[in-house]
Parts: C-alpha cells; structure tokens; sequence
C-alpha cells in the first residue's frame, strides 16, 4: 500500500513491506509499554539502559527463542576461535587506481533535520545528551506511517535509511549488475533468525580513507577492466575476461577470507558441526572466482561475475564477523552496550529483544514500533529516512530474467544466494532444461538431497538422477543410451580408442591410467548397448592430431574457437554439448555453416554443428561468421610444444566433465562439487600448470590426496566388482604411503574408473594426459615418478 505524506519524508507513491505493515498485529503495545518500564528503571536507578536489572521473563523467553536457530554457538567455540584472531582486518592496496577512486567518490551522508513533532507527539521530548542512551533511546529517530499508522524509528546510529519498497514475487538485476535494494550487502533488511548476521556485513564505507583500503568490494569494472584476445586469435570478437591486476586484487582479498572460513569450519571438535552457510558461501566464493579467471566472457557478464563475487565476500564475512565478535557479545549479559563501533549494514526490527541484542553487539539497529508507545525514550535528533534511490542503482537490466521467488524473507535471500550461484552462466554443460525461463526458487530443498534440513539458505540442489528431465535426459546421464544392438559385422573399424595414440604432437600420457584403458575388458556388452551413440564434450585429443594433412589446420582452427567453446560448455541456454567424432571432425575443418544436400546426412549433421558457435555469436551481436575456415595455404604451423598444450587441455576438460557425468550415473548423487575436488583447478579453462599437478603431479605423493578423493566417490558408485583396496579409501590417510604402494593404488583406482565407464557408456574413457616441459620453453623436466 502506498503511504500517506510520512509527513513529507518520503515520496507519495512510497510502499512499505508487508512485514513491516502487519507488525502491529503480532507486537502488542502493552509489550512495548513494558518495555519502556523497563527502560524507566534502569533510568531511575541511574544504570545504564542496556544493563537492566529487572529482565522480564517475556524477553528471556524471546531471547531463548530467538537463538534457537543454526547460529547456536558451538561449546568450544568463543575462546578458541578468538585464540585464533581471525577478525578481518581491513587490507590496504597501495596502488589503487585513479579510476577506482573516481568510481568509488562517496558523497557526504545526506541525513536532513525533520519537524520532531506529528499527532502531538513530540520525539525530543525527553532529549538529553548528558544521558547514556539504551536500547530503546535514539541517536536518531524519523517519523513514518505503517498501513495508516503513525510510527516512529530509532536507532544508535547516525541516520534512518527508509524501509524497502513493497517486496514483489520477483529479483531483479539492476543495470549495474546488482540486485538493488533486494541484497542485504546494499541496504538494510527485516531482521530474522535464519539470517542472524545480515546486520554484521560491511558496510559501503562513507570516508575516502575506508574507500581506499577495500576499494575492490565495491568497486564498478569498465571496459579498461576487459581484456579480450588479439585480433586474428579468435573468431568471437566480444568474449573476454576480467583483466589479471583487477582479477589479483579481488582474489587475493577473496582467498585470504576463504582460508578464514576454512579456520572456522576446522574449529571444533568432532561433536559439534560447523555452520552450513559458512561452507555454501565459501564455495560460492571459489566458484565465482573460478568463473572469472577461466570462462570466457561478453563485458556486462564479465561485470555480473564480478559483482556476484563481491556479495558474495561481503555476505560470508558478515557470518564470520558476527559468529565470532557480535554473538558472544549478544549473549553476555554484562556487555555494556552502546552506539555501532563497525560501520555495517544493520537491520530493522519490531521486536525490543532485538534491540536489546544488538545495542549489547554494538551493531546498528532501526527499531520501529507505534507512535503511540512512545514515552520516555531519549532521542536526539529527528530526522528524514535515506531513500535507497539516492544510494544505489534501481533501474532494470534488460536481458536478464527475473528470479521468481515466494513471500517470505527466507525465500527471498534463498533465491538471491541461487541467482548470485547460477546466474553467471557457469553450470555443469551436460545439464539440460529450459533456462530460458525465469528461475524458480523453491521455498525448501528437495526431501531427497543430501543437503535437505541442514542448510537455512544457499544453494539450492539440483536434480537428483532419479528425476524426469527434458528430451529424457538427466544433469549426470547426457550420453543418450539406445537399446541393446548386436554388433555389425560390417561396420568399419576404426583406430584403438582403448590405446593411446602415439604421436609427437601428443601430450604425453600418465602410465597407470594409460595402461588401465588399455586393460578394459571388452567382453561383455555396456549397460547401453554394443553400438551406443558416442557423444564427446569436446573433440577427442587425438582427433585433433589424427590426420597429418590436416593436423595444422584442426589445431589452429580450435585456437580460433577455443573461447567459443568454453562459452557454450557454461552456457545455461545451450542443451546440445556433446558432439559425435564425425560432427567434431566438420568443427575443426571449418564447417560452421549448414553444407551438403538438402535433407542428407551430411546437411543434418552440420545444421547441428551451426549451433556450436551460436551461443557466442548470439552473445556478442555476430550475425555473419568470418575467419574460418582458414584456406589451407594461409593455416600457420603449430609448434610441437603447442599441440602437446592444446592437447592436454583438450584432454583434461574432457576428462574433468566426464567424470562428473560417470559419477552421477554411477552413484545416483548429484555432487559436482565433490567431483571438482578430484581436480587442481576448474571444470572450464584449466591453466597450463595444471598439467603437472593433481592425478599428473610428477611426485606420487602429490598424485596421492586426488586419488584418494576419488576413490572415496568410487565407494557411492553401483559397478561391481570394485577393487579390495578402495574398500577403505575414506579411512586412508596421506602419511606413510611408499611410492610402490601408490603406484598400485593409482592403478587399481584408474583400472575401476575406466572399467566403469566403459560399463555405463560403452566407449573409452577420455583418461588425463601431462605435460612435460617447462612451460614457456621446449625443454623436458622431468617425469613422472
């Protein structure tokens, strides 16, 4: 409902939410009434408001109630955690740019003086400075109406921001990529148990000085921040990345706070659990760094990465802040209490409990309540509400769907921490579904997820295998089974998939899982079939260096692509990732464009290759493709050293997304972030210094953590016979392995995963491969051991 005047303080057409509008009904005056007796007492006995001495056993049993939720602190906490002084100091960069501080010029508050007076209520009746101001007083204090009730705010803080217009059934991105006055980052929300420490997160600060020390927080990338290939290295003008000083930046600050959390979760003993949100924020952290620094991207998706990434700090480092500094204080009845020593964000509140808390906490706090209860709080100064158009972006973003979520907070911020998650575009490429349409959040996780009860807020499952998808396909199953086929007799064979292609153009292979494909026992038919449809995420490695007349041509022609592919494998909108040899084959030859007879096999095969590119053409405004193919006499040689890095990262995507795939149809789980952990990098986009690292480190010993987080998934996975020695894989330790126990370990784990892929799928597994030299040079290092 649209507001009265608010007493000329806020615009006409100015709504209030709904939770604000009904507390009338659920906090009664003779509550409020009371506790400003309380209040009166501490006065009169010259205490400080915030040490009452006569409690009432309403507002301990309110209190009692109100930390029921997951914020309960664990019994070893407080000390131990304080031991371990991870406050989150503020961190200085030196050199920031010139730009930063334009972009980042803060004016001064804009707080303006307001008539103290409306209905014959005077707010500075009681007005004395000398006072030790309560819970229930006011630095501050601003007139408003609530569903045509006269109301009136306090807080401890220096200024009013005016509550948020009427919630909608939709989140929308604003056109800086940020979600407006919908994010608890960017202005202040009702507060509510599951949320706890929305009051706790950082501020924007309001001085040049604090700008400067965490610029990068709140800092607007522009087109100086987007780097983009050389001309002539791609054919997708408009994809690019956030550039690597800004990226350096935002990471190193991101990363310090992940080690952070990782503190925190270890913290405890092994009765306690660590919060849920914790660890879904601190993932979320890794994922959007991990967007960034390897999936190309268009600028205004570059900047959402960005901004995602920012909230998502702020947000997990408010949960820190307040689980290890502002709880204990809420708790500790003898904490004297008094304005905000932090400049955050703060809450709104109807509740006198709430507000004893946070004054306790030090943390700001607008206490809202009827005009009519006023009586002898202690208010300085009466003031105009902030309005948040004066603060931030309201604007929509066109091309962007909203997320549609339900009525409550809880659902609200769950679907804000799933847009933050998945609208960047990153997903598993094997999922299907229409994601065109706008995003729904359930209200709660599925029965059967893994996750379902434990987490109040966050990332919202997926899928689990069992469950009906599109086209009949599942997120962990995208190779399409057929039914069971006898082999033809006739068919034409074709190289040895099941052995490495041996090439000096070929990265070279890690010798347990090079002989574990060669070990596959081919003699009973897969569970799909004898003549499954092969379908690849990428072209398979050897493809790329099969043919001698053409091996120039496919390398440079997926250099040219490369950033197109890596588009579409993260693009929600594209359903059609994996591509047959023969589809790959036309790719890398340059045939991009519907060829071949109307109605043939070869027209049909290249109309589904048309799609390959169009994610990115769609996305940078290409509508006619020009560079490719390149005409055979003008294909520029590709060293030996270069094909053994494109091979290997041809190699190791595809064998990264394949076994997440194996994993969801072996297993039934959907666990992709436990799959990611088998790897020492992303799923898109790995750096070339991940080709001596993980299961191609060249020490056994650091082979040995990655091995072991595989064999621990391999123990959820159906196909049997499993080997003997993965059976105790999740009490294995790392410590007193000999190389000779590894290296029997590392087969017997490679032998089980190409076995059962071969099982499910009926094709060789695409295995990881290594690099050898030195990156930068031609010359060999050394080799695995």
């Amino acid at each position: 409902m649209a507001s009265q005047s608010l007493l000329g303080l806020l615009p006409l057409d100015r709504t209030i939410p709904p939770q604000f509008e009904d507390f009338l009904s659920t906090i009664q005056i003779e509550n409020l009434a009371h506790g400003q007796d309380l209040a009166t007492n501490a006065r009169d006995s010259g205490s400080p408001m915030n040490q009452h001495t006569d409690e009432s056993d309403r507002s301990v049993n309110a209190m009692a109630e109100i930390e029921h939720s997951e914020y309960e602190p664990r019994s070893d906490f407080s000390r131990s955690f304080y031991e371990l002084n991870l406050k989150i100091p503020p961190v200085v960069f030196a050199d920031v740019p010139a730009s930063a501080k334009q972009n980042l010029a803060i004016p001064p508050p804009g707080v303006v003086d307001a008539p103290p007076e409306s209905d014959g209520v005077n707010l500075l009746h009681n007005r004395n400075e000398t006072a030790v101001l309560g819970p229930y007083d006011g630095k501050v204090a601003a007139h408003v109406w609530v569903s045509h009730n006269r109301c009136f705010i306090t807080s401890n803080a220096e200024y009013v921001p005016a509550p948020a217009s009427a919630a909608s059934d939709k989140l929308l991105l604003r056109r800086d990529m940020r979600w407006g006055p919908d994010d608890p980052t960017l202005w202040p929300h009702e507060y509510t148990d599951h949320y706890a420490h929305f009051g706790a997160i950082r501020r924007r600060p309001s001085t040049a000085e604090g700008v400067e020390k965490l610029w990068i927080l709140w800092w607007d990338p522009d087109h100086t921040d987007f780097t983009s290939p050389a001309s002539g290295q791609t054919i997708t003008r408009g994809l690019g990345k956030l550039s690597s000083a800004k990226f350096s930046a935002l990471s190193h600050l991101s990363n310090d706070l992940i080690q952070k959390s990782d503190d925190y979760i270890k913290c405890s003993n092994p009765s306690s659990q660590p919060l849920p949100l914790v660890m879904q924020l601190a993932d979320s952290l890794r994922r959007g760094l991990s967007r960034l620094s390897s999936i190309p991207a268009t600028f205004e998706r570059m900047v959402l990465g960005v901004t995602n990434v920012q909230r998502t700090y702020l947000e997990l480092e408010g949960l820190l802040q307040y689980m290890t500094i502002y709880k204990p204080r809420m708790e500790d009845r003898n904490c004297v209490g008094g304005p905000p020593d932090a400049d955050t964000v703060g809450v709104f509140t109807s509740d006198p409990t709430v507000a004893e808390k946070f004054h306790r906490a030090k943390l700001p706090f607008w206490y809202m309540r009827p005009l009519r209860a006023f009586h002898r709080e202690n208010i300085l100064r009466v003031v105009q509400p902030l309005d948040p158009a004066g603060s931030m972006e309201l604007e929509v973003v066109e091309g962007f769907a909203p997320i549609i979520v339900g009525p409550t907070l809880q659902e609200r911020i769950g679907g804000l921490h799933r847009g933050t998650d998945t609208l960047p575009w990153y997903k598993n490429p094997f999922a299907s579904g229409d994601t065109a349409k706008p995003l729904v959040v359930r209200s709660k996780p599925d029965p059967g997820s893994a996750m379902a009860g434990a987490v109040p807020v966050g990332l919202q499952p997926g899928p689990s295998s069992g469950s009906s998808t599109r086209n009949g396909k599942s997120r962990n199953d995208p190779y399409r089974r057929h039914s069971l086929k006898v082999p033809n007799p006739n068919a034409q064979q074709e190289r040895n998939k099941y052995e490495v292609f041996n090439s000096p153009y070929m990265a070279p292979s890690i010798p347990g899982w090079e002989a574990a494909l060669a070990a596959v026992d081919r003699s009973q038919p897969p569970a799909c079939g004898w003549d499954p449809r092969n379908l690849y995420v990428l072209p398979e490695p050897a493809l790329l260096i099969s043919s001698e007349a053409r091996l120039h041509t496919y390398l440079h022609h997926y250099q040219l692509i490369r950033d197109a592919l890596m588009f579409r494998m993260a693009d929600p909108n594209d359903h059609h990732t994996a591509l047959t040899v023969s589809e790959w084959r036309d790719v890398l030859q340059g045939k991009v464009m519907k060829q071949g007879r109307s109605g043939t096999l070869a027209e049909k095969r290249t109309a589904t290759i048309e799609r390959v590119l169009g994610p990115a053409m769609r996305a940078c405004g290409i509508d006619e493709l020009d560079g490719i193919p390149v005409p055979a006499d003008r294909v520029p040689l590709t060293t030996r050293t270069r094909s053994k890095e494109i091979t290997w990262e041809v190699a190791e995507m595809g064998f990264r997304f394949e076994l997440c795939a194996l994993d969801g149809v072996a297993s039934g789980l959907d666990r992709i972030e436990k799959c990611m952990q088998c790897f020492p990098g992303p799923l898109v986009g790995p750096d070339l210094s991940e080709g001596k690292k993980g299961f191609a480190a060249i020490s056994s010993q650091d082979r040995l953590p990655f091995l072991l987080r595989l064999a621990r998934l391999m123990l959820a996975w159906s196909y049997r016979p499993r080997p003997e020695e993965l059976e105790g894989a999740e009490g294995y330790e790392t410590m007193g392995w000999s190389p000779i126990r590894i290296a029997g370990f590392e087969e017997r784990v490679a032998r089980y995963y190409t076995q059962t892929f071969y099982h499910f799928f009926g094709r060789a597994a695409v295995i990881p491969l290594r690099l050898e030299h030195e990156l930068g040079t031609h010359a060999v290092e050394f080799r695995p051991m």
